[in-house]
Order: C-alpha cells, then structure tokens, then sequence
C-alpha cells in the first residue's frame, strides 16, 4: 500500500503561529512540508539528482552466489530524485528475472528488441528506482469532509519508501531508447564559458511532479521523478527468429555507466589531484 507523494510547496511558504491562532491538520502539514521541500531544494540544487553512493545493479545465473533463480540485484545505497528527495535502500533488493521475463512477454507480446549488425537480438529493459510514500502505524481520527464513517481509520506515519522497476523498452526503427544526458557535455573549456553554462542552469521550479518534463531515459506515461540506474540487456534467439525467445545461453548484460551522479564532497576531493 502506497500513497501518492505530495508535491513540495512552490514559493515555501511556511505557518506563522500567534497566540490564540486556532491550528488545524493543515498547519502541521504545511508546517512539514515547508522543512521538507527546502532540504530537498538543497539537495537538489547542491547535489543535482541521481546516484548518490552504491546501487549497483549486478546479474545472478541461477545457482550463482546462493542465488536459487536467475536474479538481477540492487545493492543498498542513496538516490536524490528530480525533486530533491533522498531514496535509501537500505538492504540488496532482487528481481527474479525469468519470472519478470516470462511475465512480460505475456502482457506485451508486441515488445520490439534490438537487432544487433551480427544478427543478435536484445530485449531492452531499463532499473529505475522511485520514492514513494507508505502508511504506517494506522489510528482512528475524524472521517474526512463530505465521508459518511464512524470508525474512520488513518496513518498516524508516512514512511518515506521507495519502488524498483525494470521497465521494458520499445525500440523504434532499431534505434535504442535514449540514455540521461551528461550534464555540461562537452565540458566548458574556460571559466567564461563554465559561467554561461551555470547562467542557464537554472529551472523554475514545478508545482506538480506530473508536471515535469520527461527526461531522456523516462518511458512515456512513467514516473518522471524516478532515478534511471541501469539498462539490461537480455539476448534473444538470433535473427531471422521473430519470437521473443531467450537465447539457449541465457546471455544478460548490465550496463550502470550511464547513470547520473550525484556525487558529494568527499566524492569530488577524491577526484582531484590533491593529497
């Protein structure tokens, strides 16, 4: 169970509390929300989005490193999304890919792969990682306006959670859907030019995340604040085959380059040439 995330405030604008002033749930709400979208406004701004640390995505055969099925696995590390907002995953998180496969391939048999120049065929499919919200700890309150109930039940916490998709990819006239874009390529050769690029840096901030404008790597009709991670390849039967059939070596590859970072300072000291 899930709750849609609420979108930050834009301007912030937080409570100014009186003596006397009559406070309602919406206060407290506002009160949250204004703390929580001005960290993430930092992180975002500071920061940027993408992977913060960890998260590699690896691929398991079945019957390797005590894995029982074929597995793709998400090692626990730290995201910042579109909107500022931390995703933690705190423990390895798997996929059963042949479930995952064969589930697929049943919903969307009209899946295009890639077409490789040597005849190989790929099916494409992209590890995307999402904050959501999950109710916790559930208490009785007042129903909402207009609700006709007498043991109304809510959330007394919202635990800041979070989903792993592997999305599969259409290919259009064999080209592959677009990876992220790397941010200030080619990079600016002289500090006038690095000024340019930071001048046009900006973006107005978006009141609703549906609002938002899909990035390279997002599917159409998906979750445009999710974080891109990974994209997989899994080997289909050679062409001429038409089938979306495994290939009898079960073949599977896992590219995490493209992904952006978000790195952090200790990141971006270790980078340099200093000692």
């Amino acid at each position: 169970m899930s709750l849609t995330p609420q979108p930050f405030p834009a301007p912030p604008r937080r409570p100014s509390y009186h003596t006397g002033m009559l406070l309602d749930a919406e206060d407290f709400r506002d009160e949250q929300g204004y703390h929580r979208g001005q960290l993430a406004r930092l992180a975002r701004w500071l920061h940027g989005q993408g992977t913060v640390c960890g998260l590699e995505v690896k691929h398991f055969p079945a019957g390797t490193e005590g894995h029982a099925e074929e597995t793709l696995a998400v090692r626990p590390g730290v995201a910042i999304d579109r909107l500022g907002r931390l995703i933690e995953v705190r423990r390895t998180w798997c996929l059963r890919l042949s479930r995952w496969f064969d589930h697929t391939v049943a919903a969307q048999p009209d899946l295009a792969p890639k077409r490789e120049p040597d005849d190989r065929r790929d099916l494409l499919a992209d590890v995307f990682l999402r904050f959501l919200e999950a109710p916790r700890g559930l208490r009785p309150a007042f129903p909402e306006a207009a609700a006709d109930a007498t043991d109304a039940l809510v959330a007394s916490r919202l635990e800041d959670a979070f989903e792993l998709a592997l999305v599969p990819r259409m290919v259009e006239a064999n080209t592959e859907p677009k990876l992220p874009d790397k941010p200030f390529d080619p990079p600016p050769a002289d500090r006038a030019a690095f000024l340019e690029k930071l001048f046009a840096a900006y973006e107005p901030p978006v009141d609703d995340p549906a609002n938002l404008p899909p990035l390279p790597e997002h599917p159409a009709d998906f979750d445009r604040t999710a974080v891109f991670l990974a994209r997989v390849r899994l080997r289909l039967l050679d062409h001429p085959a038409t089938a979306l059939t495994r290939h009898p070596t079960g073949a599977v590859s896992v590219d995490n380059l493209p992904r952006r970072i978000a790195p952090t300072a200790v990141v971006l000291f270790a980078l340099t040439p200093l000692d």
